[in-house]
């Protein structure tokens, strides 16, 4: 009824063991073990320029660490990571043109989508627009975090070799913590970052 998973983490209480095997994305109760770099970390059999849709999504992450990543999605809908630029701080928007600019050239192809998370505000997006290019801003919610894990679970989002330094230790830097919803007094267990250069900005990027 609840897969076995699941049934390791509430009945057996095998959070840390599927912790060190991969990155849990999400809540406790889903009990998914979201990453597994045997079935997500392969290069991509279909080229950038064949996909159908080619997307750069940025979360930027104001003074925190931050994330760009340059997304493929394949005709039959595999979604395959391409290259990832991951900083310390902040990106702004001249510096992500630049980055943009240069992977077009790379990778043989133009950006059919630029995604922004929502928090660098609608002004950052405008810029972006006024750079040329197709820039729009998008709002995460739970439903989207539920759509990354089933494109890990069945291997249909893979991150190409050349990335994986650059998400190894947010994938490996998570733990468990409450969170605590005082608004509806609900307290929701979490895997969550430690520290604070562990963020889950390329996972936030794909989402």
């Amino acid at each position: 009824r609840m897969s076995p998973d699941a049934w390791l983490a509430e009945c057996q209480h095998e959070v840390g063991l599927r912790l060190k095997e991969g990155l849990v994305y999400g809540e406790d109760s889903e009990g998914i073990t979201a990453f597994e770099p045997r079935r997500n970390v392969r290069t991509s059999a279909v080229g950038w320029a064949e996909c159908k849709w080619r997307i750069c999504a940025f979360d930027p992450g104001g003074d925190d660490p931050s994330a760009l990543i340059a997304l493929g999605v394949t005709p039959d809908e595999h979604h395959h990571v391409y290259g990832i630029h991951r900083t310390r701080g902040g990106i702004d928007d001249l510096a992500a043109n630049e980055i943009m600019g240069r992977w077009e050239q790379e990778l043989g192809g133009r950006f059919s989508r630029v995604v922004k998370d929502a928090a660098g505000g609608a002004s950052s997006v405008m810029t972006l627009q006024r750079m040329g290019w197709p820039a729009f801003a998008a709002d995460k919610n739970r439903d989207e975090i539920a759509y990354v894990q089933g494109l890990f679970r069945s291997g249909r989002l893979t991150i190409d070799p050349s990335c994986y330094a650059d998400v190894e230790r947010e994938i490996y830097s998570y733990w468990w913590d409450d969170r605590v919803d005082r608004t509806r007094g609900t307290v929701t267990r979490w895997a969550t970052k430690t520290g604070s250069d562990h963020h889950a900005d390329v996972l936030d990027a794909i989402r």
